[in-house]
């Protein structure tokens, strides 16, 4: 602020109070630390989401190739199904999270587990399909729809109500 002095003089002070400079010297100290945090967590935030959506690929085969699971082309292709259509995005997500908190063994375990019974479920559900249309083929009407064809005189048999229970016995009058 500016004072004047016997109206010939004026000075200009500045208020320097010792709690006011460490005060500055605080506050400048605390927004460098949230700029740098506020920096870190950005480049951190962008590596996982690149992680994650472009290398988790990579990261699963090279697991399903330490269980030696991706022997032949077939498996690999079959791999490719198993990305895309069975564990998907938040499958690879969760893989990745139990990773961090585990061991690469048990992950290529679990990942050739999980492999192994979707391996499992592709050809069951190929016999299956071959089995229908090799049904449809022959005209033979498929087992699982047989059941809509059914007359209700067939669903009475089949589900009958059951016989109703006989009446309780009395209680006998207190003596």
């Amino acid at each position: 602020y500016q004072r004047r002095v016997y109206g010939v003089l004026t000075h200009q002070m500045h208020c320097v109070l010792p709690i006011n400079l460490f005060n500055e010297v605080v506050f400048l100290v605390v927004w460098f630390w949230f700029t740098l945090v506020f920096t870190i967590t950005t480049i951190n935030l962008t590596r996982w989401f690149l992680n994650c959506t472009y290398m988790g690929d990579e990261y699963i085969r090279k697991h399903l190739k330490f269980a030696s699971k991706l022997d032949t082309p077939g498996d690999k292709k079959l791999a490719k199904h198993f990305l895309n259509g069975y564990l998907k995005q938040d499958g690879i997500f969760i893989i990745r999270m139990l990773s961090r908190n585990t061991s690469s063994i048990f992950i290529s375990d679990l990942l050739a587990e999980l492999f192994e019974m979707y391996r499992i479920k592709i050809s069951e559900n190929r016999k299956r399909q071959r089995l229908l249309k090799a049904e449809q083929e022959a005209g033979v009407m498929p087992i699982d729809t047989f059941d809509q064809y059914r007359s209700p005189s067939e669903e009475n048999l089949l589900f009958a109500p059951e016989p109703p229970a006989p009446p309780a016995p009395p209680i006998p009058p207190p003596l």
